[in-house]
């Protein structure tokens, strides 16, 4: 089992976390250090996946500020397959940072190493070539951070087609000597976060255009979310129509996030693996996934069977997750800030951003986040109910 600390600077370690910007540097968030720590630890955050370029998150201070805020971070450095992993000094230097602190160093191998931005020039080898390389590249790494008192993160694929544990069997020693966690990709996609248990899933429950419409909440009106009214789009009865179709036509009662783990449930996929290879199962973290607003499942057909995931969508569905019993010994979604991190590319993905003005820089999902970690438990009940605008039965088949 991994070590967890009770507390970090006097704040209690629970699995609350989240993804930082997608930068390996952090001097735009050292310029307001102060902001993102109150914020962090307002929203109730344990965990934080950082990014860095070589040494940049020791460097910078900002490795210490979030320690120093009871926040934990993940750290996953820049590093191109098919080339060695080298940060062997950073590492010993944050190694020797957290033990202040006595927290556990998590470090994360790669991100997702079957995405040709990982590789260099793009050029992904044929499958067993690239298990070979990214076998020996993480036994490699495992070595070197477990020397140096860290734990070896292992990178979701989101999910493999393969069972990752047995193309990789020169770090078997790693899960078998409590040296490894698993660091999950898990995003909802859309779809509910019981998926694919939900009702709609399992039985086709079919959806009004009143439901459809009050499921959007702020954006109930807007073409652009609303798919009904979309210009040159179809009419309202066609949509819906196609949305009932695809409910009828797409209910599995028997269906298992094993088989379709493209959801938040799909960590049951990779629990599965590691009871095919090792008989037990590995620990885990969630280092990237949950909901933003607008994406969804698929693209040959897409699942239409739920309206756009809206922000408060995003704030309903985060929130349930925090709270669901999951193998999870950290949950970090997708994503605190783009933009005003000092990153660029998920404007639209981000908690903190400019993408919805209409909600000026902060989402609903902060807020909720907030007032679900304060001792007001009666503010935080107030928060939930006013994302339910569609409705206890909406509600249920949405969430």
């Amino acid at each position: 089992m991994i070590p967890v600390p009770a507390t970090v600077s006097g704040r209690p370690v629970t699995a609350r976390g989240v993804h930082g910007p997608a930068t390996g540097f952090h001097g735009v968030m050292m310029d307001s250090v102060e902001y993102w720590q109150r914020l962090l630890s307002d929203m109730g955050m344990s965990w934080y996946v950082a990014l860095s370029e070589s040494d940049a998150l020791y460097a910078s201070g900002f490795a210490e500020a979030l320690l120093d805020a009871g926040v934990i971070p993940i750290v996953r450095f820049a590093y191109t397959f098919p080339g060695p992993w080298v940060e062997l000094e950073s590492v010993e230097e944050l190694a020797n940072l957290y033990a202040k602190y006595d927290a556990q160093l998590i470090i994360q191998f790669a991100n997702e190493p079957f995405d040709e931005r990982e590789w260099k020039n793009k050029d992904i080898p044929p499958d067993d070539e690239a298990w070979a390389i990214i076998d020996q590249r993480f036994n490699e790494m495992a070595q070197a951070v477990t020397e140096r008192g860290a734990i070896a993160g292992f990178p979701d694929g989101p999910c493999y087609a393969d069972n990752p544990f047995m193309r990789t069997h020169s770090s078997e020693w790693v899960w078998h000597g409590g040296k490894g966690i698993y660091l999950c990709h898990n995003y909802g996609k859309g779809r509910p976060i019981d998926y694919p248990r939900d009702d709609v899933s399992r039985f086709g429950t079919a959806l009004s255009y009143d439901e459809y419409v009050a499921a959007l909440d702020d954006y109930g009106t807007d073409s652009d979310w609303n798919e009904c009214l979309k210009e040159g789009g179809y009419v309202w009865l066609e949509f819906m129509d196609m949305v009932n179709a695809q409910r009828a036509t797409w209910a599995d009662p028997d269906k298992t996030a094993v088989e379709d783990d493209t959801c938040f449930h799909g960590y049951e996929k990779t629990l599965a693996f590691s009871r095919e290879a090792f008989g037990f199962e590995v620990p885990m973290m969630m280092a990237e996934g949950g909901w933003v607003p607008r994406d969804r499942a698929g693209s040959g057909p897409t699942d239409i069977r739920w309206p756009m995931t809206t922000p408060r969508m995003v704030a309903q569905k985060t929130l349930k997750m925090y709270g669901a019993d999951t193998p999870f010994l950290a949950i970090c979604p997708w994503l605190l800030a783009n933009s005003l991190g000092g990153s660029s590319g998920w404007e639209s993905d981000a908690w903190v951003s400019t993408a919805y003005p209409e909600y000026g820089t902060v989402l609903p999902v902060v807020q909720a986040l907030k007032n679900s970690a304060a001792p007001n438990v009666e503010a935080a009940k107030r928060e939930i109910e006013s994302c339910r605008e569609g409705g206890e039965r909406v509600l249920a088949m949405l969430i």
